[in-house]
């Protein structure tokens, strides 16, 4: 083999491995760019406004530039974040209006709707408690939330049996006696706030030129019941559902002044009056008939419109001895009323706390059935009250005021708290 041979098997043999070289150096930096993208793209696909998470995790607080876990959030829980500028680099999500991060890998984007902000409605008590050095937080079903390690000072939102609710990371959360180390009685909030509280009751909504209605005194008209609405919904009412008025019943709320109760018996005609409803805002509690009635369409499909039980097959009269107006509940054996109401509450999609007296008619053996099946509070008419009940009602004879099919705007308007 000549040099110059010689000299070009050198120079493939040189450019040959700059060739690899150059190569292994691109592929592994083709390599290094998608490992980049793919963890670019993980962590957006995990990031927005509101997140869940995923099992119980880990919170953690930056201090000297490392991330120091400081307490635990339970699984499904939902989160707000701060927005911050994403980065194949990060590593962990700021939780809006607090101190605390959490890892990406931890989160996964929210699908179960906003948080309720609903706890602002309400007026606080003129009292705070103060945490032990661990806080526990539970929802309202006492599921396990948040544990920080950490004292807090709350004022108190609601105080129930066992336990307080307090605003923290943006939600009504509680604290349970054992985690409360101290009480004192503060100024929060010198506003006025309700002691009695009126229900309203209407009947079937119809639409007038269009429908026919049996008893027009307790019929509706939409324009009528639409015009009730948008002033509610225009005036901010606040509109309790019956859970909120069990809560205040206890005196485990503060309401304000302005606040109202809507309710509606039979469940006839769902379609005119429940558009309305959720057009303004306006929480309404629809007592149901439920073997005549369907809600099905209707279940965990609407936001202000609630369903609960006007019994099932014994919204009758003249059927008891004697042919007298009166409902069959009121000679209905004990077994029978116990049927009949569980049977309202399957229909209902399998929860239901709250009965409105068909006819207004009720007796102690309704009552026991009521009691047996799970109800918690029963509706009667205005009983000489004008439809005000106040936390030393009978839970089983909450008042309410009727509202006839002629009563006009202003009639209405006597009704409503800001007359009194």
């Amino acid at each position: 083999m000549n040099k110059a041979s010689k000299l070009l098997v050198v120079l493939t043999i040189i450019f040959t491995s700059f060739a690899c070289t150059f190569l292994y150096k691109k592929n592994a930096y083709l390599e290094q760019e998608k490992l980049k993208e793919s963890i670019f793209a993980d962590i957006i696909n995990r990031y927005d406004k509101y997140i869940e998470t995923i099992n119980e995790t880990p919170l953690y607080i930056l201090e000297n530039d490392n991330y120091i876990e400081k307490g635990t959030v339970n699984k499904e829980v939902i989160l707000e974040l701060e927005e911050i500028p994403i980065t194949y680099e990060t590593k962990y999500f700021k939780i809006k209006n607090t101190d605390f991060y959490i890892k990406y890998q931890d989160v996964i984007r929210n699908t179960k709707g906003e948080l309720s902000n609903r706890y602002k409605k309400y007026i606080l008590f003129n009292k705070n408690i103060i945490t032990k050095d661990v806080t526990h937080f539970y929802d309202e079903k006492d599921n396990l939330v948040f544990t920080i390690e950490s004292s807090f000072e709350f004022p108190v939102i609601v105080s129930a049996k066992n336990k307080y609710g307090v605003e923290y990371l943006d939600r009504l959360l509680y604290v349970k006696n054992e985690d409360v180390s101290k009480t004192k009685n503060v100024t929060n909030t010198k506003a006025k706030t309700g002691t009695k509280i009126r229900t309203l009751t209407y009947h079937t909504v119809y639409q007038k030129g269009k429908e026919k209605c049996n008893n027009y005194t307790i019929c509706h008209t939409t324009e009528q019941f639409e015009e009730h609405m948008k002033y509610l919904h225009d005036n901010n009412y606040f509109t309790l559902t019956m859970e909120e008025l069990e809560m205040f019943l206890n005196n485990q709320i503060r309401i304000p002044k302005k606040s109202i109760v809507i309710t509606l018996d039979d469940g006839r005609r769902l379609y005119n009056s429940i558009p309305i409803a959720e057009k303004y805002q306006v929480d309404a509690t629809f007592f149901i008939i439920t073997g005549v009635n369907s809600v099905t369409e209707y279940l965990g499909k609407v936001k202000y419109s609630h369903f609960e039980s006007h019994s099932d097959s014994l919204h009758n009269n003249y059927v008891c001895k004697g042919g007298f107006y009166g409902s069959q509940l009121l000679c209905t054996k004990y077994d029978d009323l116990v049927k009949d109401f569980q049977t309202c509450i399957e229909k209902l999609g399998g929860e239901s706390h709250y009965f409105a007296y068909p006819f207004f008619d009720s007796n102690a053996t309704i009552i026991k059935a009521l009691k047996a099946t799970g109800y918690r509070l029963a509706f009667v008419g205005e009983a000489d009250s004008d439809g005000y009940s106040t936390p030393s009602t009978d839970k089983y004879q909450i008042r309410r005021k009727t509202i006839f099919g002629n009563d006009s705007l202003k009639k209405f308007k006597s009704y409503l708290p800001e007359s009194e």
